[in-house]
């Protein structure tokens, strides 16, 4: 009878401790002055290795050399290589807490990327990201979770660069809640919650480019291509009204 007694007190004496420690918003952040490596979205992997195109391409090379591409790159023009990495700065925070999926959020570039002496990209170059799924810290100690991806990035001839810029991202879980629920009961595990995760303004993300992507370019044309005083826009050729 004792020894029941003893294991209750014992219990009730967790679930008190537990209780007085509970931080409802707990935060787990980065260090932002360490790049964050971002890695291929999980399901366009899945989708190339059930999609190879590799093998086509090595075949065509070795039938028509006199037409022998780069992957998928025209004979005399310029590209990007595949896994150039670009870093990338946060503008704005973004968090599992009041972030919202399908929400989009921006960062800039850190530095310009130069191709054979030319800017192509310049620094601060805008590119927007966006949340692929997210939800807050929860009962029992379950942490929040915050998916993102930055899918692409235009150069200044306005060729869009697809990316592996995909985070998936959680807060940490507070085992303590499943120890109380175990000790106790499922009363505080229900006060108990584990920690959001943060993205500061400043954190700095590490993106690779996805392919070898063209630049449409020539040397010859390079520089001209990515004159950033060129005006750049949508066109239209009107006929005045009659």
């Amino acid at each position: 009878m004792k020894s029941k007694k003893y294991i209750v007190a014992l219990a009730l004496g967790v679930l008190a401790s537990s209780l007085s420690s509970v931080t409802v918003d707990a935060k787990h952040t980065h260090d932002i002055n360490v790049a964050i490596k971002t890695t291929i979205n999980p399901e366009l992997e899945k989708q190339m290795k059930e999609n190879p195109s590799s093998i086509t391409n090595k075949i065509q090379n070795i039938l028509s050399p006199e037409s022998m591409t780069i992957g998928t790159i025209p004979k005399g023009n310029l590209y990007v290589p595949k896994d150039t990495p670009i870093t990338l700065e946060l503008t704005q925070p973004i968090s599992s807490k009041k972030s919202k999926k399908n929400a989009t959020f921006v960062l800039k570039t850190v530095d310009n990327l130069i191709l054979n002496g030319t800017v192509i990209i310049p620094k601060g170059e805008e590119v927007r990201g966006k949340v692929l799924d997210s939800h807050g810290n929860g009962m029992f100690g379950r942490g929040g979770r915050l998916i993102i991806e930055i899918p692409a990035i235009r150069t200044l001839n306005d060729i869009n660069i697809p990316l592996n810029g995909y985070v998936n991202g959680y807060g940490s879980d507070d085992t303590g809640a499943v120890a109380v629920t175990a000790a106790v009961s499922i009363v505080g595990g229900f006060f108990m919650r584990g920690e959001n995760i943060y993205y500061e303004p400043g954190q700095l993300f590490t993106v690779t480019v996805q392919k070898d992507t063209d630049l449409e370019v020539t040397p010859e044309t390079l520089s001209q291509a990515m004159d950033p005083n060129k005006v750049r826009g949508q066109s239209l050729e009107v006929k005045a009204a009659n």
